[in-house]
């Protein structure tokens, strides 16, 4: 889908997507980590609390313990859980076995009821530590003051921190995937109206549709009601412009036969009246021929078989230059059709083989073929062009001054080409006379590929 409607809206979904599952994520890593720190600190406190328990302050202010410790791993060296009390000079009045595996940095005694929660370095991944003053009354009534000190390992956290960092990514991963699969259906579904309607605007410019179908989301009836409103609008502009000409070129047909009936009848008309008339004449028979071709290159039009319409235009040759005996060869790919106006293609087809059949000297050859769109050349074995052929697609001019002719053929064919988007060209044939070359872009064809 590139540089496509779908694509943007896909590539901005799945943008916001990720920052949305990204924020999610660090927001979801970060509520964990803070309700891990404070289970560490509750638990360290607990423990603080088990070590009070079973602690006893002898009369020379030293601390021994009754019973077991709270935790078995006190008892073990290098166990990633350690535990001491300091007096109020900061001096070790007891310690847990397991300190015997740790060196302790030097601590601060902290005030009594006083909490302290810290990161220590030490191991792999570092100790969490929580220091407790606490003011201990002897039966003297002497009140020293302590602090309990304990540390533990931060390995179980950091595993747990990262299992729940791999399960997180894991299932936003899979959270991501299964949204992108969901934002593509809907974008399917969505853009489906969308798709109707280019297919439909093909089915019209293919011949096969007279306009938009009405059954379209509120959204795009508006769309495409001005669509069927433009090509109504085209459709009766393009109708009225060919009656009228139509209409005028017939109307002054009429009154010009007349009058060069009678200038002839009384002699040979001077220049200046016979030049004049020619040049009506001319312009007449142009606008006449222009009005039977439509040079739609619009939203409408029909599927023409080229190879039945050259037929047909080289039989209706054969009979109207019966007197000429011409071969005419057509080399026509099979199946190959014009999307457009059968008048449009007539008029071409007509001009360029009537051109070839007055000046063949024997033969004409009418080649047709899918190449970057619709190829037809028409050639003959007659005398050929003269040095500026591009000279004789301009309106009124002529091979030479023989009658028969208006010298709008060429003129003709060169205007229906260009509103069919196509290009003419002229040039020498390999039967030694004219060669003409008419191409017109992709969407005007439709059979074999070349």
């Amino acid at each position: 889908m590139p540089g496509t409607l779908a694509r943007r809206l896909l590539v901005a979904s799945a943008l916001l997507l990720v920052v949305f599952l990204g924020l999610a994520g660090a927001a979801l890593d970060h509520a964990f980590r803070q309700s891990s720190e404070r289970a560490t600190r509750d638990l360290l406190m607990s423990r603080v609390l088990g070590l009070l328990a079973a602690a006893e302050v002898l009369p020379d202010s030293s601390i021994s313990m009754r019973g077991d410790l709270p935790e078995e791993r006190f008892y073990r060296p290098g166990s990633g859980l350690y535990a001491r009390i300091l007096d109020e000079d900061g001096e070790t009045v007891w310690a847990a076995p397991s300190v015997a595996g740790w060196t302790p940095e030097s601590s601060r005694p902290v005030q009594p009821g006083e909490r302290l929660y810290d990161r220590l370095d030490g191991e792999e991944s570092g100790l969490a530590r929580l220091r407790f003053g606490i003011e201990w009354e002897l039966e003297s009534g002497a009140l020293p003051t302590y602090t309990v000190e304990v540390a533990e390992s931060l390995a179980a956290y950091g595993a747990e921190l990262g299992r729940f960092r791999r399960e997180i990514g894991t299932w936003f991963a899979i959270l991501g995937v299964a949204l992108v699969a969901v934002q593509l259906w809907l974008l399917s579904y969505l853009l489906k109206p969308l798709g109707k309607a280019v297919e439909e605007i093909a089915a019209m410019e293919a011949g096969q549709r007279e306009r938009l179908s009405d059954d379209f989301p509120s959204e795009l009836q508006a769309l495409t009601g001005r669509i069927n409103d433009l090509v109504v609008q085209e459709r009766s502009r393009t109708t009225r412009y060919r009656e009228t000409l139509d209409n005028l070129a017939h109307s002054l047909k009429t009154p010009l036969a007349v009058l060069r009936s009678t200038l002839s009848a009384s002699g040979e008309p001077p220049p200046e009246v016979a030049g004049p008339v020619d040049r009506i004449d001319d312009i007449v028979a142009y606008q006449l021929a222009r009005a039977t071709a439509s040079g739609q290159h619009g939203l409408a039009g029909e599927t023409v078989n080229v190879a039945e319409l050259a037929q047909a235009t080289a039989a209706a040759l054969a009979k109207v230059h019966g007197d000429k005996p011409v071969t005419c060869e057509l080399r026509i790919e099979p199946g190959l059709t014009f999307r457009g106006d059968r008048g449009d293609l007539a008029e071409v087809l007509g001009n360029l083989m009537d051109n070839a059949w007055k000046w063949a000297a024997g033969q004409v050859r009418v080649s047709a073929r899918r190449h970057n769109g619709l190829s037809v050349t028409v050639e003959d074995d007659g005398p050929g062009l003269p040095s500026n052929p591009d000279a004789l697609m301009e309106r009124g001019t002529r091979r030479d001054l023989r009658p028969g002719g208006q010298g709008i053929g060429l003129a003709v064919v060169r205007d229906i080409t260009a509103d069919l988007g196509g290009s003419i060209e002229a040039g020498v044939s390999a039967l030694g006379g004219a060669r003409v070359d008419v191409q017109l872009p992709p969407e005007r064809v439709s059979g074999p590929a070349a």
